[in-house]
Protein backbone atom coordinates (compact mmCIF):
# COMPACT_ATOMS: atom_id res chain seq x y z
CA UNK A 1 0.00 0.00 0.00
CA UNK A 2 2.71 2.47 1.00
CA UNK A 3 4.75 1.52 -2.07
CA UNK A 4 1.77 2.42 -4.23
CA UNK A 5 1.47 5.75 -2.48
CA UNK A 6 5.19 6.49 -2.97
CA UNK A 7 4.87 5.66 -6.67
CA UNK A 8 1.89 7.99 -7.02
CA UNK A 9 3.73 10.80 -5.25
CA UNK A 10 6.85 10.35 -7.39
CA UNK A 11 4.79 10.14 -10.58
CA UNK A 12 2.89 13.27 -9.61
CA UNK A 13 6.13 15.13 -8.84
CA UNK A 14 7.58 14.05 -12.19
CA UNK A 15 4.56 15.37 -14.05
CA UNK A 16 4.52 18.67 -12.18
CA UNK A 17 8.24 19.15 -12.83
CA UNK A 18 7.82 19.26 -16.58
CA UNK A 19 5.90 16.37 -18.09
CA UNK A 20 2.64 17.97 -19.20
CA UNK A 21 1.86 15.72 -22.16
CA UNK A 22 -1.28 14.23 -20.61
CA UNK A 23 -2.54 17.66 -19.59
CA UNK A 24 -1.97 18.96 -23.12
CA UNK A 25 -3.75 15.97 -24.66
CA UNK A 26 -6.71 16.62 -22.37
CA UNK A 27 -6.65 20.34 -23.29
CA UNK A 28 -6.15 21.24 -19.64
CA UNK A 29 -3.74 24.10 -18.87
CA UNK A 30 -1.03 22.83 -16.55
CA UNK A 31 -1.36 25.79 -14.19
CA UNK A 32 -5.07 25.04 -13.83
CA UNK A 33 -4.59 21.30 -13.47
CA UNK A 34 -2.21 21.53 -10.52
CA UNK A 35 -3.58 24.56 -8.66
CA UNK A 36 -5.58 24.28 -5.43
CA UNK A 37 -5.30 20.49 -5.22
CA UNK A 38 -7.45 18.28 -2.98
CA UNK A 39 -7.06 14.57 -2.20
CA UNK A 40 -10.52 13.01 -2.21
CA UNK A 41 -11.81 9.58 -1.23
CA UNK A 42 -15.07 7.65 -1.38
CA UNK A 43 -14.99 4.67 0.99
CA UNK A 44 -17.66 2.21 2.13
CA UNK A 45 -16.12 0.97 5.39
CA UNK A 46 -18.83 -1.61 6.27
CA UNK A 47 -19.65 -3.13 9.61
CA UNK A 48 -21.03 -6.58 10.39
CA UNK A 49 -20.35 -8.82 13.40
CA UNK A 50 -20.40 -11.81 11.03
CA UNK A 51 -17.40 -10.91 8.86
CA UNK A 52 -14.99 -13.45 10.38
CA UNK A 53 -11.37 -12.55 9.63
CA UNK A 54 -12.63 -9.36 7.99
CA UNK A 55 -14.36 -8.18 11.14
CA UNK A 56 -13.95 -4.44 11.76
CA UNK A 57 -11.70 -5.12 14.75
CA UNK A 58 -9.11 -6.78 12.48
CA UNK A 59 -9.12 -4.15 9.75
CA UNK A 60 -9.92 -0.85 11.48
CA UNK A 61 -6.27 0.23 11.62
CA UNK A 62 -5.81 -0.56 7.93
CA UNK A 63 -9.05 1.27 7.14
CA UNK A 64 -7.98 4.41 9.00
CA UNK A 65 -4.28 4.35 8.05
CA UNK A 66 -5.31 4.88 4.41
CA UNK A 67 -6.33 8.47 5.20
CA UNK A 68 -2.80 9.38 6.29
CA UNK A 69 -1.04 7.19 3.72
CA UNK A 70 -2.81 9.07 0.93
CA UNK A 71 -2.96 12.44 2.72
CA UNK A 72 -6.73 12.59 2.31
CA UNK A 73 -8.18 16.07 2.66
CA UNK A 74 -11.85 15.14 2.59
CA UNK A 75 -13.79 11.90 2.17
CA UNK A 76 -17.30 10.54 1.85
CA UNK A 77 -17.85 7.39 3.89
CA UNK A 78 -20.71 4.91 3.65
CA UNK A 79 -22.16 2.21 5.93
CA UNK A 80 -20.69 3.77 9.05
CA UNK A 81 -22.43 2.56 12.24
CA UNK A 82 -22.39 3.89 15.80
CA UNK A 83 -19.89 1.33 17.06
CA UNK A 84 -17.30 2.55 14.53
CA UNK A 85 -17.54 6.24 15.44
CA UNK A 86 -15.25 6.06 18.51
CA UNK A 87 -12.60 4.30 16.41
CA UNK A 88 -12.76 7.00 13.73
CA UNK A 89 -12.45 9.71 16.37
CA UNK A 90 -9.60 8.02 18.26
CA UNK A 91 -7.57 6.84 15.26
CA UNK A 92 -8.10 9.99 13.15
CA UNK A 93 -7.89 12.91 15.61
CA UNK A 94 -6.90 15.38 12.88
CA UNK A 95 -10.24 14.81 11.14
CA UNK A 96 -13.81 15.85 11.96
CA UNK A 97 -16.94 14.30 10.52
CA UNK A 98 -20.67 14.92 10.36
CA UNK A 99 -23.84 13.31 9.02
CA UNK A 100 -27.33 12.28 10.13
CA UNK A 101 -28.44 8.65 10.34
CA UNK A 102 -32.13 9.47 10.94
CA UNK A 103 -32.59 6.74 13.51
CA UNK A 104 -31.38 3.95 11.23
CA UNK A 105 -27.95 3.74 12.91
CA UNK A 106 -26.17 3.84 9.53
CA UNK A 107 -24.38 7.03 8.50
CA UNK A 108 -23.03 8.39 5.22
CA UNK A 109 -20.79 10.99 6.85
CA UNK A 110 -18.29 13.44 5.42
CA UNK A 111 -14.86 13.32 7.02
CA UNK A 112 -12.49 16.28 6.59
CA UNK A 113 -9.15 17.61 7.79
CA UNK A 114 -10.22 20.18 10.35
CA UNK A 115 -6.84 21.94 10.28
CA UNK A 116 -7.15 22.70 6.56
CA UNK A 117 -10.85 23.41 6.13
CA UNK A 118 -13.56 25.46 7.80
CA UNK A 119 -17.05 24.01 7.64
CA UNK A 120 -19.33 26.91 6.68
CA UNK A 121 -22.65 25.10 6.37
CA UNK A 122 -24.00 21.55 6.25
CA UNK A 123 -27.18 19.53 6.17
CA UNK A 124 -28.75 16.21 5.23
CA UNK A 125 -31.61 15.44 2.89
CA UNK A 126 -33.37 12.14 2.35
CA UNK A 127 -33.59 10.31 -0.94
CA UNK A 128 -37.36 10.30 -1.15
CA UNK A 129 -40.25 12.26 -2.59
CA UNK A 130 -40.15 14.27 0.67
CA UNK A 131 -36.41 14.94 1.05
CA UNK A 132 -36.79 17.35 3.98
CA UNK A 133 -38.71 14.86 6.13
CA UNK A 134 -36.27 13.15 8.47
CA UNK A 135 -36.20 9.38 8.02
CA UNK A 136 -38.43 9.34 4.93
CA UNK A 137 -37.95 6.32 2.68
CA UNK A 138 -38.17 6.76 -1.05
CA UNK A 139 -40.07 4.83 -3.71
CA UNK A 140 -39.20 1.10 -3.67
CA UNK A 141 -36.08 1.45 -1.48
CA UNK A 142 -35.48 -1.12 1.23
CA UNK A 143 -33.96 1.39 3.65
CA UNK A 144 -34.04 5.16 4.20
CA UNK A 145 -31.16 6.71 2.26
CA UNK A 146 -29.52 10.11 2.71
CA UNK A 147 -27.27 12.69 1.13
CA UNK A 148 -24.92 14.53 3.46
CA UNK A 149 -23.52 17.81 2.17
CA UNK A 150 -21.14 20.46 3.44
CA UNK A 151 -19.90 23.85 2.32
CA UNK A 152 -16.18 24.30 2.99
CA UNK A 153 -13.57 27.02 2.96
CA UNK A 154 -9.92 26.20 2.42
CA UNK A 155 -8.14 28.04 5.23
CA UNK A 156 -4.96 28.52 3.17
CA UNK A 157 -6.41 29.65 -0.15
CA UNK A 158 -9.81 30.99 0.85
CA UNK A 159 -11.49 28.95 -1.90
CA UNK A 160 -15.04 27.74 -1.34
CA UNK A 161 -16.41 24.38 -2.46
CA UNK A 162 -19.26 21.97 -1.74
CA UNK A 163 -19.00 18.27 -0.97
CA UNK A 164 -21.90 15.80 -1.27
CA UNK A 165 -21.85 12.18 -0.10
CA UNK A 166 -24.47 9.47 -0.50
CA UNK A 167 -25.34 5.78 -0.55
CA UNK A 168 -28.05 4.73 -3.01
CA UNK A 169 -30.39 1.84 -2.27
CA UNK A 170 -29.25 -1.61 -3.36
CA UNK A 171 -32.74 -3.03 -4.02
CA UNK A 172 -35.05 -0.36 -5.39
CA UNK A 173 -34.68 0.26 -9.13
CA UNK A 174 -37.14 3.14 -9.05
CA UNK A 175 -35.35 4.46 -5.97
CA UNK A 176 -31.99 4.55 -7.75
CA UNK A 177 -33.47 6.34 -10.76
CA UNK A 178 -35.36 8.92 -8.71
CA UNK A 179 -32.44 9.33 -6.28
CA UNK A 180 -30.16 10.19 -9.20
CA UNK A 181 -32.62 12.84 -10.41
CA UNK A 182 -33.07 14.28 -6.92
CA UNK A 183 -29.34 14.36 -6.22
CA UNK A 184 -28.63 16.33 -9.39
CA UNK A 185 -31.50 18.73 -8.77
CA UNK A 186 -30.31 19.36 -5.21
CA UNK A 187 -26.73 19.81 -6.39
CA UNK A 188 -27.84 22.67 -8.62
CA UNK A 189 -30.07 24.14 -5.92
CA UNK A 190 -27.51 24.02 -3.12
CA UNK A 191 -24.13 24.49 -4.82
CA UNK A 192 -25.07 26.56 -7.85
CA UNK A 193 -21.93 27.46 -9.82
CA UNK A 194 -19.59 26.87 -6.89
CA UNK A 195 -17.18 23.93 -7.41
CA UNK A 196 -18.69 20.72 -6.03
CA UNK A 197 -17.61 17.13 -5.45
CA UNK A 198 -19.97 14.16 -5.15
CA UNK A 199 -18.92 10.82 -3.64
CA UNK A 200 -20.87 7.69 -2.91
CA UNK A 201 -21.63 4.02 -3.09
CA UNK A 202 -24.22 4.30 -5.85
CA UNK A 203 -25.04 0.61 -6.27
CA UNK A 204 -24.96 0.99 -10.05
CA UNK A 205 -22.28 0.73 -12.72
CA UNK A 206 -21.36 3.06 -15.58
CA UNK A 207 -23.41 0.84 -17.91
CA UNK A 208 -26.65 1.50 -16.03
CA UNK A 209 -29.17 4.20 -16.96
CA UNK A 210 -28.83 5.72 -13.47
CA UNK A 211 -25.21 6.62 -14.27
CA UNK A 212 -26.39 8.38 -17.43
CA UNK A 213 -28.74 10.52 -15.33
CA UNK A 214 -25.84 11.64 -13.12
CA UNK A 215 -23.46 12.57 -15.95
CA UNK A 216 -26.07 13.98 -18.33
CA UNK A 217 -25.07 17.29 -19.89
CA UNK A 218 -28.71 18.33 -19.53
CA UNK A 219 -28.37 18.66 -15.77
CA UNK A 220 -28.50 22.20 -14.40
CA UNK A 221 -24.99 21.62 -13.02
CA UNK A 222 -23.23 18.91 -15.10
CA UNK A 223 -20.70 16.62 -13.43
CA UNK A 224 -17.94 14.31 -14.65
CA UNK A 225 -16.73 10.93 -13.43
CA UNK A 226 -13.14 11.39 -12.20
CA UNK A 227 -12.21 8.01 -13.70
CA UNK A 228 -13.12 9.41 -17.12
CA UNK A 229 -11.82 12.93 -16.46
CA UNK A 230 -8.38 12.00 -15.10
CA UNK A 231 -5.37 13.51 -16.88
CA UNK A 232 -3.27 10.47 -15.99
CA UNK A 233 -4.60 7.28 -17.64
CA UNK A 234 -5.99 4.84 -15.07
CA UNK A 235 -4.43 1.39 -15.11
CA UNK A 236 -5.43 -0.01 -11.72
CA UNK A 237 -7.91 -2.67 -10.63
CA UNK A 238 -11.22 -2.21 -12.43
CA UNK A 239 -13.48 -2.99 -9.47
CA UNK A 240 -14.42 -1.00 -6.38
CA UNK A 241 -16.41 -3.88 -4.85
CA UNK A 242 -14.52 -6.97 -3.71
CA UNK A 243 -17.04 -8.69 -1.43
CA UNK A 244 -14.11 -9.78 0.78
CA UNK A 245 -12.68 -11.83 -2.07
CA UNK A 246 -15.72 -12.66 -4.18
CA UNK A 247 -14.89 -12.67 -7.93
CA UNK A 248 -17.21 -9.83 -8.93
CA UNK A 249 -15.52 -7.08 -10.94
CA UNK A 250 -17.71 -3.98 -10.80
CA UNK A 251 -17.22 -0.30 -10.06
CA UNK A 252 -20.18 0.96 -8.04
CA UNK A 253 -18.36 3.63 -6.02
CA UNK A 254 -17.74 6.95 -7.74
CA UNK A 255 -16.25 10.41 -7.33
CA UNK A 256 -17.96 13.00 -9.53
CA UNK A 257 -16.89 16.62 -9.95
CA UNK A 258 -18.44 19.69 -11.53
CA UNK A 259 -17.09 21.12 -14.79
CA UNK A 260 -15.02 23.78 -12.98
CA UNK A 261 -12.87 21.03 -11.39
CA UNK A 262 -10.18 18.97 -13.12
CA UNK A 263 -8.99 15.49 -12.15
CA UNK A 264 -5.27 14.96 -11.70
CA UNK A 265 -5.17 11.34 -10.46
CA UNK A 266 -7.77 8.57 -10.17
CA UNK A 267 -7.17 5.20 -8.53
CA UNK A 268 -8.95 2.33 -6.84
CA UNK A 269 -6.88 1.35 -3.80
CA UNK A 270 -6.50 -2.42 -3.86
CA UNK A 271 -5.53 -2.79 -0.19
CA UNK A 272 -5.41 -5.92 1.93
CA UNK A 273 -3.10 -7.66 4.35
CA UNK A 274 -3.03 -11.35 3.55
CA UNK A 275 -6.65 -12.50 3.56
CA UNK A 276 -7.89 -9.44 5.44
CA UNK A 277 -9.37 -6.75 3.17
CA UNK A 278 -9.59 -3.06 3.98
CA UNK A 279 -13.38 -3.44 3.49
CA UNK A 280 -15.73 -5.23 1.12
CA UNK A 281 -15.30 -2.11 -1.03
CA UNK A 282 -11.94 -0.67 -2.05
CA UNK A 283 -11.51 3.07 -1.48
CA UNK A 284 -11.83 5.19 -4.61
CA UNK A 285 -9.15 7.89 -4.60
CA UNK A 286 -9.07 11.05 -6.69
CA UNK A 287 -6.77 14.05 -6.69
CA UNK A 288 -8.65 17.05 -8.05
CA UNK A 289 -7.83 20.69 -8.68
CA UNK A 290 -9.81 23.87 -9.23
Amino acid sequence: MKRLYILIVLFSAFIQSGCSKNAEEANIPEEELFANTLNIMSFNIRYSPNDGINNWGYRKKMATDVFRDYAIDIAGLQEVVDIQLPDLENLLPEYAFFGDHAGTGVYSPILYNKEKFQLLDYNTFWLSATPDIVGSMGWDARFPRTVTWGKFKNKDTGSIFFFFNTHFDHIGTVARRESAKLLMAKLGEIAGNTPAIVTGDFNFTKDDSYYDIIVSKDNTIPVKDTKVDTAIPFSGIDSSFNGFGKPQMVIIDFVFVTENIRTKIYDILNIREGDVYISDHYPVYSVVAF
